[in-house]
């Protein structure tokens, strides 16, 4: 049956950053919709859907790779070809370390799914890792094989592929059965939290296990161990050791960009002196919250100059005409684009600014990319760019002011971002907001303003938070929608890792604001996500009107960014400690500490965050009138590690003061900003009575 929709491209008026890169594919796509699979069952047709993990150019380039090949396109018109934007069809990520998992592949993304007109994959292979030069083939391989079989007997791969999604269903249902919690959470904690130290390798300064990601999870463990003055002190120490360590590695190398402050969102093999050269919104975000949080436990004041230039290169190029954030898209552009010769420097600069670039950011003649990174020699003579010195260090070191310095700095860097442009693929401005980069911009500003005391950095938070719920709120409702614009639940509702994240966010700005309307609707996001997604024992990602696969996905491990379990474990924590306790049977499924986190913390270091801070609660309890000093001094302490509420009457709290309780212990009282100060170490921790 000829089917009209099919021959135009479905996604080409979609918001999102992967709908966006294909609006003028000649690739006739179509959107993750009920419509998209009844439409392939009205042309008898599979579907070929890939799932592509914005942002970065992965997924342009390999849809580039295939677009250009005649013999692919005219196998894709064979297909209904269908996008799926992970960042917002969440249950597809959970599907794909799944599907993954199966084929005991890596997981890696874009993933092509071969599927049935009724929503069964019967085929998946990841496509990111051949070269570009071999998609083609890759990809016909498979396509002759599934063409073949779904010609010879399609009943077959029908029934096949029901059954292997009941079988499949059945493993994750009896998988999530028979997950055992931890008994014995304390000792759990500890043991995860000692493991990933032993991750770290003092000696190679490399640290094992980091899926080549900027570490943005363990460093946000570390921290938060380093400062919790109730964990043991060994703990606490060996954790502030590692991190100081990590930072010496990271703040120096070329994962922060010199000419903009912005920071990579991971690098191509073990070594942090060649970055993967992506970069997007929610990461610098994130980035530079985990900043502000190392700098606050081990006062390294590179940390806080790095946060404060990833926070600046977010707002200088994310920002949207309506005062949001937008993800953010990649040039597509190999390695070598970013990389420069001692020559190209010369070149470009007067012979007194090269001289110093030259020698301030590590590059040398020959290159400096080891060959252990680079055992092709690919990069032979090709120089990445790291800034091993804060800004005063550098001037001090050229003898200059810092005002000197400043402007020398900003020509230099001027005239080779220029440059570095002109070899780039400058793709337009991305203008549509994005609501993970926007709330993970919303915790930035917060963080800032505990870490600076600016005033600015507070007034930002609340603003942007203030425009997120006006665009993200469904009129009308509690419920959250992911674009400002309605669209099928099935590509616009919130999953539950939206909630989570929206409640995260709400009670960052409500520690640096004091203002109980933001708990109250992290509260009410608390309620949503207990009508909408805890059911019979388990945590859905996706609502009931967004369904489109049938089995039940649970969002319960890291990949690639915090799960949807680990934000609402931190949330119910925060919120309990406001005595704002949730719904029981919610509460129960995200604070049970999976068994498992010990031989695998890396990929539940959020939950470990959420056990740390329920084993060694820190909180202050605020008297009534207090005076602004006081007020100001509360609202600087970190928004997640110290949790605040309102004194009650039981609770021995003056009017005009504040008591530090640790851990239930009696707690400090003080009486003005000067006493808080005293009673907390500047890590976070509580000093001695």
């Amino acid at each position: 049956m000829y089917v009209p929709a099919l021959d135009r491209n479905g996604v080409a008026r979609l918001p999102g950053t992967v709908h966006r890169s294909q609006r003028d594919s000649r690739i006739h796509w179509q959107p993750w919709s009920t419509e998209s699979f009844t439409h392939a069952e009205q042309a008898n047709r599979l579907v070929l859907a890939i799932f592509c993990n914005p942002p970065g150019s992965d997924h342009r380039r390999v849809i580039d790779a295939l677009e250009k090949d005649p013999r692919i396109l005219q196998a894709m018109g064979e297909y209904v070809p269908v996008l799926v934007d992970l960042s917002a069809v969440r249950e597809c990520r959970v599907l794909t370390r799944q599907l993954c998992k199966e084929s005991e592949a890596p997981v890696e993304t874009p993933l092509l799914v071969w599927m049935t007109p009724a929503r069964n994959p019967i085929a998946w292979t990841p496509i990111g890792g051949p070269d570009v030069r071999q998609i083609g083939a890759y990809f016909l391989n498979y396509h002759e094989m599934i063409r073949t079989v779904w010609a010879e007997d399609p009943q077959y791969v029908l029934t096949n592929s029901a059954n292997d999604v009941r079988l499949r269903a059945e493993r994750m249902h009896a998988a999530r059965q028979e997950l055992v919690s931890s008994t014995q959470v304390e000792a759990d904690t500890l043991a995860a939290i000692r493991q990933v130290n032993s991750y770290y390798d003092a000696i190679n300064r490399t640290f094992d296990r980091t899926n080549e990601k900027f570490p943005v999870e363990i460093m946000d463990l570390l921290s938060a161990a380093a400062m919790n003055p109730g964990a043991p002190a060994e703990v606490r120490t060996q954790c502030h050791k590692t991190l100081e360590l990590l930072l010496e590695d990271l703040l120096r190398s070329a994962m922060f960009d010199p000419l903009d402050g912005g920071a990579f969102t991971g690098r191509s093999g073990a070594s942090w002196s060649l970055p993967s050269f992506a970069r997007d919104c929610a990461t610098q975000g994130k980035v530079a919250v985990t900043l502000f949080k190392a700098n606050r436990a081990t006062g390294n004041p590179l940390a806080l100059e790095r946060a404060l230039g990833v926070l600046k290169f977010a707002e200088t190029n994310f920002s949207t005409p309506g005062g949001l954030f937008a993800l953010g898209d990649n040039p597509v552009a190999t390695t070598a684009d970013w990389l420069w010769k001692v020559e190209d420097i010369e070149e470009l600069l007067p012979a007194e600014d090269a001289a110093w670039w030259i020698a301030e950011t590590g590059m040398k003649g020959l290159g400096n990319i080891a060959p252990n990174v680079d055992p092709q020699r690919e990069f032979f003579r090709l120089n990445s760019w790291s800034l091993a010195h804060s800004r005063a260090g550098m001037a001090a070191r050229l003898n200059l002011s810092e005002e000197e310095f400043q402007k020398k700095f900003e020509s230099v860097t001027g005239i080779l971002a220029k440059a570095r442009t002109a070899r780039l693929e400058n793709p337009s401005r991305d203008p549509e907001p994005d609501f993970i980069a926007v709330m993970r911009m919303v915790s930035a500003y917060a963080h800032a303003f505990a870490s600076t005391g600016r005033e600015e950095f507070r007034e930002k938070a609340g603003e942007l938070l203030v425009r997120a719920r006006q665009t993200y709120s469904v009129p009308g409702t509690a419920e959250l929608r992911l674009y400002a614009e309605n669209l099928p639940a099935s590509l616009g509702a919130a999953r539950a890792f939206h909630y989570a994240l929206a409640i995260q966010t709400a009670l960052d700005v409500a520690a640096v604001t004091g203002k109980a309307e933001w708990e109250d609707w992290a509260e009410d996001l608390a309620t949503m996500v207990a009508e909408n997604f805890a059911d019979d024992g388990l945590l859905e990602e996706c609502p009931e009107p967004a369904k489109i696969l049938y089995a039940a996905f649970s969002d319960d491990v890291m990949w690639n960014d915090d799960s949807t379990l680990g934000l609402l474990s931190q949330a119910e924590m925060r919120l309990a400690a406001r005595n704002r306790p949730w719904i029981a049977r919610l509460s129960k499924l995200v604070t049970s500490l999976p068994e498992p986190v010990s031989s695998s913390p890396l990929e539940h270091t959020d939950q470990l965050l959420a056990s740390l801070a329920r084993l060694f609660p820190v909180t202050v309890l605020e008297g009534a009138s207090l005076d602004a000093e006081l007020a100001r001094a509360v609202a600087l302490l970190d928004p997640r590690m110290i949790q605040r509420r309102k004194a009650g009457v039981n609770d021995g709290v003056a009017p005009g003061a504040v008591k530090i309780v640790v851990a239930g212990g009696a707690g400090i009282i003080a009486g003005n900003d000067l006493a808080l100060k005293d009673a907390l170490l500047p890590s976070g921790g509580i000093a001695a009575e």
